[in-house]
């Protein structure tokens, strides 16, 4: 409920940018300004669309939400550093890199072996729970790698915790 209420109260201020940008004052404007990429100016930022992109998982376990929420957060972060720091291979179809897309697919297998500590899930083994970790961890393979004209932070919670939810309904 908290992280619904959350969500909606990040919405309507971005909205209330979009719209009022003027009426913000200096302080106001500064801050978007510094803390906005330019590119994102005039559109929703990206982080609202990726919690907009969460809200079918509201209804899958919560084990599966938090392991989505935490891949958006954590493993994106950890494929642009790693990629960033380390990376020599580029894919010919985008500034990514092989070492950045190896760091965010692993990353991401751990979270959910990782959330399985902190989240129990229910009805849940450990080779379920490697089974899901898996599932996500290619969901956000296949994300990284293909998306080009959608936003990746959009769609890689979304297809990992997708594919985690049907790989829970079909085995358990």
């Amino acid at each position: 409920t908290v992280s619904i209420h959350f969500m909606f109260v990040g919405l309507i201020a971005d909205l209330y940018r979009l719209l009022n940008f003027n009426k913000l004052g200096k302080f106001g404007r500064d801050i978007i300004e510094d803390t906005i990429r330019p590119k994102e100016m005039d559109t929703l930022t990206s982080a609202n669309a990726m919690m907009l992109s969460m809200i079918p998982l509201f209804f899958a376990p919560m084990f599966i939400l938090f392991s989505a929420v935490a891949i958006a957060s954590i493993a994106d972060a950890m494929a642009s550093i790693i990629g960033k720091a380390f990376g020599k291979i580029r894919n010919p179809n985008s500034p990514k890199t092989i070492e950045g897309y190896a760091a965010g697919t692993i990353t991401s297998f751990l979270i959910v072996i990782g959330m399985s500590y902190i989240v129990p899930l229910e009805g849940a083994n450990m080779g379920l729970i490697v089974i899901l970790a898996v599932c996500s961890a290619l969901g956000y393979l296949l994300v990284d790698i293909k998306t080009v004209h959608i936003h990746d932070n959009l769609l890689c919670p979304f297809v990992s915790g997708g594919l985690m939810w049907l790989a829970y309904i079909i085995f358990v």
